[in-house]
């Protein structure tokens, strides 16, 4: 048995996991514009972002869920608020450092050597910055130009917690033993919704891909359902592990045309699925897993901008390559570790109490 200490500190090792995953959406970016033609054609068969965005989305919608149905039960503001506190700031942050990287490359930049700037001067007009900064949930029809390329994500993840919200609040007068189990069940029925929207409406173009990428955080919440058994019963393990695979087998294939890269993602999901299970107890391993999980938010949105300069000063080399991601690296930590010890007490009161 554990001591009640030692329950306080017990977490899911993800954090490492999660950086893992924006490391390869960094090496597919990087990957593609860094290396010599011979060695980027890695990232092009492989598609490693495809595969870390997949797996985190999965794994996003099944810790949202487990949080908004234990921590924020009977909450749904304080959900939304830590929520918010999480991703704007850094958001805001890369949005600066996008603006100002992307305007000097368009004033100066060699062309030959850069790969992502705008070259329209309409894009830095305060009208589009102003739709980066406020187009928080994914559309057909977005900003001009998105300064921070890997937002796009974001904005389904981004999506996904104003359903709960609407969810939780939806709920909030139901008695507390109910509440829980409506809230399972409102997300199982519209979860199996998108995946089958996804996987049998004649969709075409952006319709497809915005319908197939919500169904990727739609598998990672069905998925919550069917573990935590409390809406359907008890049913075997196994059971819900193939749900899971064969969805997202079905709609892998059909989203990245690729075995390799379906099968590589279906791997990741699995290594997702196993450290769900696992709790560690460990004080100083749980700070170093979460500063991992901290940093990795910070590394996706700011690797573009950091590539796109080393590439324009040095061109597309392996030494080029390792600069960048050593650069990209060491500025997101200091970035995340600034936004953490601003927003860190702020986020932590949130989780304690009501607002």
């Amino acid at each position: 048995m554990m001591t009640d200490e030692s329950e306080r500190y017990a977490i899911r090792p993800l954090g490492m996991f999660r950086l893992f995953l924006a490391f390869l959406v960094m090496l597919q970016h990087l990957g593609i514009n860094l290396l010599p033609p011979e060695l980027a054609m890695f990232n092009i068969i492989l598609q490693p972002g495809t595969i870390g965005v997949v797996a985190f989305l999965f794994l996003s919608a099944f810790i949202i869920l487990d949080v908004a149905t234990s921590s924020y039960d009977g909450h749904p503001v304080r959900f939304i608020a830590n929520r918010a506190l999480r991703i704007l700031p850094e958001f805001l942050i890369a949005m600066i450092v996008a603006v100002l990287v992307q305007y000097y490359l368009f004033r100066h930049g060699n062309p030959a050597n850069t790969y992502f700037y705008p070259d329209f001067p309409e894009a830095f007009s305060p009208g589009n910055i102003l739709t980066n900064l406020i187009f928080l949930i994914p559309l057909p029809q977005g900003p001009r130009w998105d300064f921070v390329y890997t937002i796009w994500t974001v904005r389904y993840e981004i999506a996904f917690y104003i359903a709960v919200f609407v969810v939780l609040a939806a709920v909030n007068r139901v008695p507390p033993a109910s509440r829980t189990t409506l809230v399972e069940r409102t997300m199982l029925g519209g979860a199996g919704a998108v995946v089958a929207l996804a996987m049998l409406a004649p969709l075409e173009g952006t319709w497809k891909f915005m319908a197939t990428v919500y169904s990727f955080i739609a598998v990672g919440a069905i998925y919550y359902v069917l573990r935590e058994n409390r809406t359907l019963g008890k049913q075997p393990e196994a059971l819900s592990y193939g749900i899971v695979i064969a969805a997202l087998t079905y709609l892998l294939l059909g989203y990245t045309n690729s075995v390799l890269t379906t099968s590589v993602t279906l791997l990741m999901v699995i290594i997702a699925m196993g450290l769900l299970e696992l709790r560690i107890t460990d004080r100083k391993f749980a700070r170093l897993d979460h500063l991992c999980g901290d940093l990795s938010y910070t590394v996706f949105l700011l690797h573009l901008q950091f590539a796109t300069l080393v590439k324009n000063f040095m061109g597309a080399t392996v030494t080029s390559f390792i600069v960048a991601t050593v650069v990209s690296f060491a500025v997101s930590l200091v970035v995340s570790r600034l936004v953490r010890r601003v927003t860190g007490p702020l986020r932590a009161r949130i989780r304690g109490r009501a607002i």
